[in-house]
């Protein structure tokens, strides 16, 4: 097991005065693998992580990642110990887990047309905002949730992300002393970015944490659970009138604008927002992503099997307007655009 250092790179990895350029559009390019070819297929002869086992520089085909906190986060006091992010290929240290490797909980990757692209992509099963469920285990259909240590946030359906944003906001509407500013979407007019005017991260869970509730994903069989601080990023706000920039505290999650028109592209991105407390694996071996607590994350984030009627039923709610009902209506607007558009291809084609 090699840690990517400097000297790792010189003895094996160096490729001397490598260039690069920004490509806008290309052709011919469908089986390549990705800026590091770590894609969890094979799409043209052997991508990156093979090719590092198949040479004998790793056993196991495996690359494990340790997302650090930034050093102006809720969690300063765990940066001062623990400022690097890092990348191991062919290995883990198990001592970043809580629970060493035993921690870590595998989910297989979808398979077929849910995942066309091969992904690193997990069943999403469930999502939660304390006790209100926005994505039911039990009766709605799983979605496709990418796994993708390059993202920075959190994407998820437009409906959950617009249901979450109104649940949220049911809580703080009578306490002045919470600004919640969202904006819209100026194509669709969806909610967009939401933040919280005029605080830091810290000042706004000092004084207000028992406004949040936790975050809950639930993907395969297991239960995801974040606390609020860990959700949000400091962030500015520019003031219109002044010209001024003023601190603010941005929710980490977003919609995902593509399912707007096209409720096929439906998915979870799960980008570092969420990854940074948890110890992540991509093991092309195995088909699997596996993930565990990390231990700078201790006590704000933890995992949990989930058992079907049985973990999500005392005390939790549905939303009104839930998941299963605005996915069919979706599915059969897309169905009518596309007969119609079929409709006016044969006409104009007469």
């Amino acid at each position: 097991m090699d840690t990517i250092t400097q000297s790792v790179l010189d003895k094996h990895f160096c490729v001397k005065d490598i260039r690069f350029m920004s490509i806008m559009e290309s052709k011919g390019m469908d089986t390549c693998d990705g800026i590091l070819g770590i894609s969890p297929k094979n799409y043209n002869r052997h991508a990156f992580l093979a090719e590092l086992k198949i040479g004998g520089l790793i056993d196991r085909g495996i690359i494990s990642f340790s997302n650090a906190y930034y050093k102006a986060s809720f969690q300063q006091k765990e940066w001062a110990r623990d400022k690097h992010s890092y990348a191991i290929f062919g290995g883990i240290n198990e001592t970043q887990i809580v629970g060493g490797e035993e921690g870590l909980v595998s989910m297989p990757l979808v398979q077929g047309s849910k995942n066309p692209t091969d992904f690193w992509g997990v069943r999403t099963r469930g999502f939660a905002y304390g006790k209100t469920i926005l994505m039911d285990p039990s009766s709605d259909d799983y979605l496709l949730g990418v796994v993708d240590s390059g993202t920075t946030l959190v994407i998820v359906p437009t409906v959950v992300y617009e249901n979450l944003i109104h649940t949220m906001a049911e809580k703080f509407k009578h306490n002045k002393g919470i600004d919640m500013v969202c904006s819209r979407d100026i194509a669709s007019n969806k909610i967009d970015h939401c933040y919280f005017n005029n605080t830091k991260c810290s000042g706004l869970m000092e004084k207000h944490a028992d406004d949040f509730d936790d975050l809950k994903f639930v993907f395969g069989n297991f239960e995801f659970t974040l606390k609020p601080p860990t959700l949000f990023r400091d962030s500015k706000n520019n003031v219109e009138k002044t010209g001024k920039r003023v601190p603010c505290c941005s929710l980490g999650i977003r919609h995902h604008k593509d399912d707007i028109e096209n409720p096929k592209r439906m998915r979870f991105l799960i980008g570092n927002i969420f990854l940074k407390n948890f110890y992540s694996v991509y093991d092309y071996d195995t088909q699997e992503v596996r993930l565990g607590v990390n231990t700078h994350s201790e006590g704000m984030a933890s995992i949990r099997p989930f058992r079907d009627g049985k973990s999500w039923t005392e005390g939790y709610q549905h939303i009104p307007k839930y998941f299963k009902t605005h996915l069919k209506k979706a599915e059969d607007d897309w169905k009518a655009r596309e007969t119609h558009d079929a409709d006016n291809e044969e006409k104009s084609g007469q």
